[in-house]
């Protein structure tokens, strides 16, 4: 949860509790709504890249793989590994 929230986003939070200005339950409720919309995007940004550099093919016996641009099959490990390069 930490990796999609903003600590600057957290400190208000926590401020507005202190001050009671939001209870527990509102501060917990709005953190798993940024998480949420964080990891929306994340999700997003990664699913533009992935179709902006692989394809996806289909073996003689029907199973589908992540294609590079050469059409040689990929690991997902490769993927991932592709991805962190480039963020």
């Amino acid at each position: 949860m930490g990796k999609y929230l903003k600590q600057g986003f957290v400190r208000k939070l926590e401020w507005q509790l202190a001050r009671e200005e939001i209870s527990h339950s509102k501060m917990v409720e709005l953190m798993e709504e940024e998480c949420i919309k964080n990891y929306n995007q994340t999700t997003y940004q990664f699913l533009n890249w992935l179709i902006k550099y692989y394809d996806t093919a289909i073996t003689e016996d029907g199973l589908m793989y992540y294609a590079n641009a050469e059409g040689k099959e990929v690991s997902t490990a490769e993927i991932i590994e592709h991805y962190n390069r480039e963020k």
